[in-house]
């Protein structure tokens, strides 16, 4: 599974993140590997995100940012930190990616999920 925090619904960076999750879910679908995203946007918010990138797996609103704080990526400014956390079938922590630019967050799950056995 490819559990991933993002700080705030249809900004730049996090619609990046977004799309290119969306780009990669065919792939990830067919390894049995399901995507989640969550932030501490409203569930409308959510939404509408969701569809205007047309994304086929769910986004988590955590407005009570209790999700944030139990995951340790509560930002300073009330919103999540852009963290990504990759689990085993077992719901196991195999690895995590922090940092602002989203394009690794996507490329740590492709590598780590959809790549072909060496």
């Amino acid at each position: 599974m490819v559990l991933y925090f993002y700080p705030r619904a249809m900004t730049p960076g996090c619609t990046r993140e977004a799309q290119g999750f969306q780009s990669h879910e065919p792939d990830l679908t067919a390894h049995r590997v399901a995507v989640l995203g969550i932030s501490v946007d409203s569930t409308d918010r959510q939404k509408e995100f969701s569809d205007r990138c047309h994304l086929a797996f769910p986004l988590l609103s955590d407005t009570q940012r209790s999700v944030a704080k139990a995951y340790g990526v509560l930002g300073i400014f009330g919103m999540a930190k852009r963290v990504t956390f990759l689990l085993d079938p077992e719901g196991k922590v195999v690895d995590v990616v922090v940092g602002m630019r989203p394009g690794p967050h996507v490329e740590a799950a492709m590598r780590r999920f959809a790549s072909p056995p060496a």
